[in-house]
């Protein structure tokens, strides 16, 4: 999923979106970034984070349920 300046993201299925949190590691493992789910459509702003290969953590109620590729480009 490239991204060059921002994305919406979508939580499917009947939770609680105060319980979803996605967290946003480089490819070493790093955190780099971590925001909760703001209802049914999560905008992210790719804000200053430099280009390249992200992986993407959907949590939900403290135990990871997805991870995604991301591509953040110029």
């Amino acid at each position: 999923m490239p991204i060059q300046s921002g994305a919406t993201f979508v939580v499917r299925g009947d939770v609680n979106y105060s319980e979803v949190s996605f967290q946003l590691f480089d490819l070493t493992g790093k955190l780099i970034h971590q925001f909760g789910a703001d209802g049914i459509t999560t905008h992210f702003d790719k804000g200053s984070l430099m280009s390249g290969m992200y992986l993407l953590k959907t949590i939900y109620v403290n135990q990871p349920i997805g991870i995604n590729k991301v591509l953040l480009v110029d």
